[in-house]
C-alpha cells in the first residue's frame, strides 16, 4: 500500500500539469464572470451583455450595459485582448477593472476565478461539433 501511495503522489504533479495543459489547449482562461459583446465597433471597450451569478464580476457590482475598458490598466477592445489579459492571472487573483457606466468611468476591484466547469463542458461540445479549427 505504501508503494502505491508513493507512486500516486509522485504522479500527481504530472497529472495536474497535463490537466492544466489540456485546459490551456482548449482556451480555458481565468474567469472574470462576464459575457461580452465581441463587436468592438459598437464601443471603445467591450459591452457587458450580462454577468454570471456568484462570480467575481457580479460580486463586485459589474452590471449588464457596462462597457469593460481595461483590466489593471491594460485596455480590452476585443474578446482576444480580454482573454490574453486574463491569461496573465490565476483564479483567486484580484484585478482592477475599469468600466464605463452612464458616461462615468468607474474602477472596480474584482476577484478572478478559474474557468467554470459548466462552461468547459459546453465549450468542449461546441469544439467537437466545429472540429479542430474552432476557437473558444
Amino acid at each position: 500500500m505504501k508503494h502505491n501511495l508513493v507512486i500516486f503522489l509522485g504522479l500527481f504533479p504530472l497529472l495536474l500539469a497535463a490537466q492544466q495543459k489540456t485546459e490551456k489547449q482548449y482556451g480555458f482562461h481565468t474567469f472574470l464572470g462576464v459575457d461580452v459583446d465581441n463587436n468592438s465597433g459598437k464601443t471603445d471597450g467591450l459591452f457587458v451583455n450580462g454577468v454570471y451569478k456568484g462570480y467575481g464580476a457580479e460580486k463586485a457590482g459589474i452590471k449588464r450595459g457596462d462597457i469593460l475598458m481595461s483590466i489593471n490598466s491594460t485596455g480590452v477592445h476585443s474578446f482576444g485582448e480580454l482573454v490574453n489579459t486574463l491569461d496573465k492571472y490565476k483564479g483567486g487573483d484580484n484585478v482592477n477593472v475599469s468600466v464605463m457606466r452612464n458616461s462615468s468611468l468607474q474602477k472596480i476591484s474584482v476577484q478572478l476565478s478559474d474557468y467554470p466547469d459548466f462552461l468547459k463542458y459546453n465549450s468542449l461540445i461546441w469544439l467537437k461539433d466545429k472540429g479542430s479549427e474552432a476557437e473558444i
